[in-house]
């Protein structure tokens, strides 16, 4: 099957779903979580005639970036699951906390409508640059070092993971502009470590208000090789 088609991780969802319900595996994805609340249940699979390319997703229907229900408080964390999960797109040797990166393309700019968020490492050139940027742990400023040709607003998040705070929802409460325009915002989560020791992650977002000559998407600082 053609994964040109917008449907097609639809329909290989509902296949890996049908597996798990006979047998207990996920088959042909990698895994299966079944939720205990509303739109918690997900799949984390290979990217069909790309099986470089990890990405999870939730089973139920939930379009993209623009889903209205993803700015739910009583939401759940796609991307606290997905960070959870980075170790099946990211081989043993490297799985150091500042190599993990997700990404999640804007609703202007993507091949499936169905939410899905890429698991890989981060590119090392955006690495570099995130380790020689002040970025601020207090509120979302606009980086001066462009990431893959791109000006994103970033912050930095301390912490082991994602558990305090929802990428979807810190986007479209403090960035100008991202909550009405919600289709035209673009998502990276970056782990990191600062120069005192400090763990935690990046989050770094751009927002279109249209579809630009060379679009702005976070998958782009991804590597999911992890080469």
């Amino acid at each position: 099957m053609s994964f040109s088609s917008r449907a097609a991780l639809g329909i290989v969802l509902k296949s890996c779903e049908v597996s798990y319900k006979l047998s207990g595996g996920a088959f042909p994805c990698l895994k299966i979580v079944e939720g205990k609340v509303p739109l918690s249940s997900y799949a984390v699979l290979r990217e069909p005639t790309a099986g470089e390319r990890t990405i999870f997703t939730p089973l139920s229907a939930v379009s993209g970036i623009e889903d209205p229900r993803l700015l739910d408080p009583a939401a759940p964390n796609y991307f606290a699951m997905a960070w959870q999960e980075r170790s099946l797109g990211v081989p043993a040797t490297r799985q150091a906390w500042d190599d993990a990166a997700l990404a999640i393309n804007a609703a202007i700019f993507r091949t499936q409508d169905h939410l899905h968020i890429h698991i890989g490492c981060v590119k090392p050139r955006v690495k570099n640059a995130l380790a020689r940027s002040t970025i601020s742990a207090v509120r979302f400023e606009r980086m001066k070092l462009k990431l893959e040709g791109q000006l994103y607003w970033a912050i930095f998040v301390p912490g082991d993971g994602l558990a305090t705070v929802n990428p979807f929802q810190v986007v479209a409460s403090e960035i100008p502009g991202a909550a009405r325009n919600m289709k035209g915002v673009t998502i990276g989560v970056v782990g990191g470590e600062l120069a005192d020791g400090t763990r935690g992650v990046y989050i770094l977002a751009n927002v279109m208000t249209s579809l630009p000559r060379r679009p702005a998407a976070a998958e782009d600082l991804v590597d999911p090789k992890c080469s």
